[in-house]
């Protein structure tokens, strides 16, 4: 596996640890009253996205869990000519299929 290193900086932390208390707050005020209140959803969403940002992540366009950030690449088939199609057709390897 292949790691990665980030720099955060010093004020980039300072946001992590008010997210990371304000979202203490919330699991408490959750735990003790069984409610949810909209504004604290709308600040658990807010920091998802600032930490996305920080660590250089996006929503993935497959199923919305993030992932790194990465450049869009051709994912068309290969286009192939009418003997490599037959060849295909016949269960036979195709270079570039």
């Amino acid at each position: 596996m292949k790691r990665t290193h980030k720099t955060i900086k010093e004020e980039q932390i300072y946001r992590i640890i008010k997210f990371l208390n304000r979202s203490a707050e919330m699991v408490n005020y959750i735990r003790d009253t069984h409610d949810v209140r909209l504004s604290d959803v709308r600040r658990l969403e807010d920091g998802m996205v600032e930490l996305a940002d920080m660590f250089g992540l996006e929503p993935s366009p497959i199923n919305g869990d993030y992932i790194q950030k990465y450049e869009e690449i051709d994912t068309k088939p290969p286009v192939l000519d009418d003997s490599a199609k037959l060849d295909l057709a016949r269960g036979r390897k195709v270079k570039n299929a």
